[in-house]
């Protein structure tokens, strides 16, 4: 089993911007396996507050216990001073974005709102 394709990813929060940034992004699924490739460049999140996802994964997660390898993130202008990754909840089309500040717990990042905004992010996750 062997597919490519694009989906529609947004980036929001528990409050979400004036205007929920999207993006075309890509995947390839082999077997249960979906690898996604997902970009955001030069948004504008203004008027979101709150925990920060990124909906719109093309399937449904499966059992996350067996997911391959962890998600490559990269930000620019939300937060510089913390390590960023994302997390797929079973059932959920969607990553939880986490944040880990000099070495404490992981928690959920909250949004900073403004203008150019980048974020890049890659990784799988099992149907």
């Amino acid at each position: 089993d062997y597919e490519e394709g694009t989906f529609t990813a947004s980036l929001t929060a528990a409050t979400p911007p004036s205007t929920v940034p999207t993006v075309t992004a890509y995947y390839t699924k082999i077997g249960r396996l979906v690898y996604y490739q997902i970009r955001f460049d030069d948004v504008n999140t203004a008027g979101g507050s709150g925990d920060m996802s990124i909906t719109g994964l093309p399937f449904t997660v499966g059992n996350v216990s067996t997911a391959g390898p962890g998600p490559a993130m990269h930000s620019f202008d939300f937060d510089t001073a913390h390590e960023l990754t994302t997390w797929a909840d079973t059932g959920s089309t969607s990553l939880i974005v986490y944040e880990n500040v000099t070495g404490a717990a992981w928690d959920i990042f909250h949004i900073t709102a403004g203008a150019n905004r980048y974020l890049q992010v890659s990784g799988c996750y099992t149907v």
